[in-house]
């Protein structure tokens, strides 16, 4: 496979993943969804455990890849990993 097409799919993958894994806890958890009563900085912070929590199939699929010396693929999924907790980190301290 081209490197290039390689890299691409690992950072699709690594922002799909995520919003797929928010979906099935969703399903799995529905209560989470129905928290909008309580107080904004104990959603925030039940926001910030999920968005914590979603990220961790990223780092199994990351070393998966490792694994199967897949570096390209690798690469895309570490940096669509990181541009997400760059978002996660200006949630957390700058909004």
């Amino acid at each position: 496979m081209n490197s290039r097409l390689s890299v691409l799919l690992g950072a699709l993958c690594g922002i799909l993943i995520p919003f797929l894994s928010l979906y099935l806890i969703s399903v799995v958890r529905p209560e989470l969804l129905a928290i909008q009563d309580y107080d904004f900085s104990e959603i925030r912070h039940l926001n910030i455990q999920l968005m914590t929590v979603v990220m961790l199939p990223n780092v199994a699929l990351f070393f998966g890849a490792l694994q199967f010396e897949k570096d390209n693929f690798s690469k895309g999924l570490l940096g669509a990993s990181l541009l997400l907790l760059v978002a996660l980190f200006i949630y957390r301290f700058l909004l």
